[in-house]
């Protein structure tokens, strides 16, 4: 992996002139971030580090600064701290170190960036609370996650999406450039539509941009690159659409004639079909 800036460099750095103490802390003596950048934690993984703590203890010591009262705010390792408590343990290793609030916002970032993957949502979040709480440039706050400006300028475009489109990031069933592109598309329904095509790997990037290119031209029509259809009529696009919001599913209707056609419905598992059926049913 890339190396990511300075920020945990310097800060786990014993010359760095401040204060630094490995300890142990009752787990009751430490307080989460509320600025951590991390929104979602992965069921399936805090659950294997769970039972990897009950196993073999928390082997390595997580980040913490002194606030008040003889309690601390974690800096570095939440999901640690996490899961050492659903492992029932009371005590965890600790380094203890004095951190501005600046440094603190960098490391709970750059941590989670190094370690844990957020998803290009929280990515964007966590760089523009450090642009807005300290005033930094988005070059400043792109030396200090390893990255371009202008990869920082597009990860921050993101947050200009729709809720809908941002869930979909979330999810990781679009990419980041997919989501650039679609923010080109300024026709929310037509947005919507290739929203729905491009997801879950049924479009490339590229084949995203250039059928958001497409969608400014006056009167076209989205056309997916694997299907014979060729041609869209205004009623099914709208159909389609209403079907999406809901049922909450891809939806795809298929019509030579704009009169009779055929009409697939997307679901994930049985008890997921069971759901859709429930819907349907009090549609009734």
């Amino acid at each position: 992996m890339k190396k990511l800036g300075l920020g945990l460099d310097a800060l786990f750095d014993d010359n760095s002139g401040s204060l630094r103490e490995s300890s142990t802390l009752r787990i009751s003596q430490i307080e989460p971030n509320k600025s951590q950048p991390r929104r979602f934690f992965d069921a399936d993984a805090m659950q294997s580090l769970t039972l990897s703590i009950k196993d073999n203890g928390l082997l390595q010591p997580i980040l913490v600064t002194p606030i008040s009262d003889g309690h601390y705010r974690i800096v570095a390792g939440e999901r640690r701290y996490r899961a050492a408590k659903s492992a029932g343990l009371t005590e965890i290793p600790v380094i203890i170190k004095e951190l501005t609030d600046r440094q603190i916002a960098e490391a709970a970032l750059v941590e989670n960036l190094q370690r844990e993957g957020l998803n290009p949502i929280e990515e964007a979040e966590g760089l523009k609370q450090l642009i807005d709480d300290f005033g930094l440039t988005q070059e400043a706050a792109a030396k200090i996650v390893g990255k371009s400006r202008p990869a920082v300028a597009n990860l921050l475009r993101l947050l200009e999406l729709s809720p809908e489109i941002k869930g979909f990031l979330i999810e990781r069933r679009i990419s980041p450039g997919q989501g650039k592109a679609l923010l080109s598309v300024t026709d929310e329904k037509k947005r919507a539509e290739l929203l729905y095509l491009c997801a879950d790997g049924k479009m490339t990037v590229r084949e995203t941009e250039k059928s958001a290119a497409k969608l400014s031209e006056p009167d076209i029509q989205i056309v997916h690159p694997l299907s014979p259809e060729k041609k869209k009529y205004q009623h099914i696009t709208e159909t389609e659409l209403a079907l999406r919001e809901t049922l909450s599913r891809n939806i795809s209707i298929k019509s030579k004639d704009g009169s009779s056609g055929k009409l697939t419905i997307e679901f994930d598992n049985e008890d997921d079909l069971k759901k859709i059926a429930k819907i349907l049913e009090n549609l009734k």
